[in-house]
């Protein structure tokens, strides 16, 4: 309910749990400017390492919906980019992160890494 999405009117909440039991929240942030929006992974995602920088990430869990939820049962992934995001922090960390999602009804989905959903990562050996 916090995210910001007057365009696409489809709202993405995250929350992601660290070894140490904090829990950082974060939400889609849309602009007018399309490029310029930020997904709500993206947002929970950075904000954790810059304020827990050595802290591990050990869930991250996405719900999302269009404006009318009522209608909406179909799970919300990370998107791809969120995906190669989500990879480097596991990269990053030495350790998986579990990755939760779904709509606001229906099927809770989990993997135990994103890499099962993203098998192709692109990583600091590729450059």
């Amino acid at each position: 309910k916090q995210a910001y999405a007057p365009y696409s009117n489809f709202f993405v909440g995250c929350s992601v749990l660290l070894k140490n039991g904090e829990i950082i929240v974060g939400n889609n942030q849309e602009n007018a400017v399309f490029p310029a929006g930020t997904c709500a992974e993206q947002v929970a995602l950075n904000w954790t390492s810059a304020n827990f920088p050595n802290e591990q990430i050990e869930k991250i869990f996405i719900v999302g919906a269009p404006k009318d939820i009522e209608k909406h049962i179909a799970p919300v992934p990370p998107c791809g980019t969120c995906r190669q995001v989500i990879s480097e922090h596991e990269d990053r960390q030495l350790h998986n992160i579990e990755v939760y999602f779904a709509s606001v009804v229906g099927k809770i989905y989990k993997i135990n890494s994103v890499k099962t959903i993203l098998p192709f990562t692109f990583g600091k050996d590729l450059l």
